[in-house]
């Protein structure tokens, strides 16, 4: 039982380990789009900066407004490095977990992608079944009921058996008998009957009753926290499935509105300072999508671990 118990404990780390792996390597991904869209922001504001440039030359732009595109341009430029130091941290961070160059970078190259999840009393039922942490506690109870066995075995009495072979041969010429020898094999039984430790051994089967009952206890409250973790995750889940649907379909609106934000502004019949506006709605509807993405994703691994089905995915 212990062995199992301890076979059980890697499991365990091994788990956590690849879901600490799951979450950084969605991270890496979630710091790459946000570096995407840094980008793109800053084209939008080099393209706004041009175009102010243009109209200021010709006199229908003021120069304080061509200084407050420059600002804004300085602040983006500002954001993408702050941005390319976050993802490099990122990377640093996914490789120290899997023990490789620290400074690899770059071959992270996928999507955020949600799988379905099994209906809630299903993956309660995996739970219930496959959680490594409810396994060490079963375990942990089996080997409470063996030390209960143990214990009440003082009462009983015990027989030792005992063989062997012998050879003995003596030799003394001074003496009446000169030579003696002896061979051959022997056994024997003893037969031990406990009287004077029934006191103490009662006692040892009364502490091991009370183990139980605590290793009971303790199954308990550990299965009442894993239905607790698990209701509360599957509901963060639901609720961040329906967040992405909402931010995506944000996003896409915004980045229409940026689009048509720039062909007003390079017409002149929008203002920097409204063009702006709608560049940051942009960015934070991307940033909005992204988070939901994110959290999704870690709720979703969440719930495999919690399953036990994360080796198997």
């Amino acid at each position: 039982e212990f062995i199992a118990i301890g076979e059980l404990k890697t499991r365990m780390a091994v788990e956590n380990l690849i879901a600490q792996v799951n979450t950084e390597y969605y991270n890496v991904l979630v710091q790459k789009s946000l570096l995407d869209a840094a980008k793109q922001s800053l084209d939008l504001s080099r393209q706004r900066y041009e175009i102010a440039l243009q109209k200021n030359r010709i006199g229908s732009l003021s120069g304080l407004e061509l200084k407050q595109t420059k600002i804004d341009l300085n602040s983006d430029s500002s954001t993408l490095v702050k941005q390319q130091e976050q993802l490099r941290s990122a990377y640093i961070t996914l490789n120290t977990l899997m023990n490789i160059d620290l400074h690899k970078r770059g071959y992270v190259k996928d999507t955020i992608l949600l799988h379905p999840m099994y209906p809630k009393d299903e993956v309660q039922t995996l739970m219930l079944n496959n959680n490594t942490t409810l396994l060490i506690a079963r375990r942990e109870q089996k080997v409470s009921e063996l030390d209960l066995k143990l214990a009440r075995s003082a009462y009983f009495p015990s027989v030792d058996f005992t063989a062997g072979y012998s050879f003995s041969r003596t030799e003394s010429p001074a003496s009446i008998s000169t030579f003696n020898q002896n061979t051959g094999p022997f056994w024997g039984f003893t037969l031990s009957v406990p009287l004077f430790n029934r006191l103490e051994t009662r006692k040892k089967v009364r502490n091991a009753k009370i183990e139980i009952e605590n290793s009971k206890l303790s199954y308990q409250e550990v299965e009442l926290q894993m239905l607790s973790d698990l209701a509360q995750l599957y509901n963060s889940y639901e609720n961040n499935l329906i967040m992405v649907g909402f931010e995506s379909e944000s996003a896409e609106v915004a980045l229409v509105s940026l689009k048509t934000a720039l062909e007003r502004y390079r017409l002149g019949s929008l203002s920097g300072l409204e063009f702006r506006e709608f560049q940051r709605s942009y960015l934070d509807a991307v940033t909005r999508k992204i988070s939901a993405q994110f959290q999704a994703k870690s709720t979703e691994v969440s719930l495999l671990l919690l399953s036990g089905r994360l080796q198997i995915q």
